[in-house]
């Protein structure tokens, strides 16, 4: 049986040449994850991938344990000044928006290959891309719940600072690969990555947990019940 661990990711990442300035979501107080309620999230998922030349991405829907997962399996090429990228997003509906921009932190399931990824929240305010993001690493084989408060997203350093992240600007959300994690990074060397997620929920007060609508029935779910009747 495979070993479930679980991260909470609690204090600013720097990590690899990759840096993170601490302005965070502000005077937000912290608060205890029992608080909250993890309710999974709804809308149109997407890939995204730098344009120089050798990245890939690919994006499977499966099942893990009965739950809906995303297979996703791509390649980092030499990325340029900014370096290569991949990764996949939501555009949140509106059910989920008000969830995002409630959210104590976001948390999931991913079965991983060793290596680091990213997990960016996007704003309107943001300008340049430089989203507020926070970094988490895989276990290769293992399956690992990871827990992220919103308290440690952070801007990288290249970026325009707009100071504290403001909830109500947030448009979306999005996971990725970027290649200075990657083995030799600039070298042009096409680095592979892959990995399974599940279970993406944001953990909200109770009292908007309690006010959501239910998660939206696929069509095809609904005309395979009109079929079966």
């Amino acid at each position: 049986m495979k070993m479930i661990k679980a991260i909470t990711l609690v204090a600013v990442v720097a990590l690899l040449g990759v840096t993170f300035t601490a302005c965070g979501t502000g005077g937000r107080p912290a608060a205890r994850a029992d608080d909250f309620v993890a309710v999974q999230l709804s809308g149109e998922w997407f890939e995204f991938h730098d344009d120089y030349g050798g990245t890939t991405i690919a994006r499977t829907e499966t099942e893990v344990d009965g739950m809906p997962a995303f297979q996703v399996v791509g390649t980092i090429g030499d990325g340029g000044q900014w370096g290569g990228y991949a990764g996949f997003g939501l555009n949140p509906d509106d059910r989920t928006l008000e969830l995002i921009r409630s959210a104590e932190a976001i948390s999931f399931m991913i079965r991983g290959d060793g290596q680091r990824y990213f997990l960016q929240v996007d704003s309107e305010a943001v300008r340049d891309w430089g989203h507020f993001a926070t970094v988490f690493e895989t276990v290769a084989g293992n399956a690992v719940r990871v827990t992220a408060p919103i308290r440690t997203f952070f801007q990288p350093a290249w970026a325009a600072q707009i100071g504290r992240l403001r909830m109500e600007t947030v448009t979306g959300m999005g996971f990725g690969a970027h290649e200075s994690w990657r083995p030799a990074p600039g070298s042009g060397e096409i680095a592979p990555f892959e990995f399974t997620i599940w279970d993406i929920s944001v953990h909200v007060p109770p009292e908007v947990a309690a006010a959501t609508p239910p998660l939206p029935v696929p069509v095809a779910a609904l005309e395979e019940e009109s079929y079966t009747e």
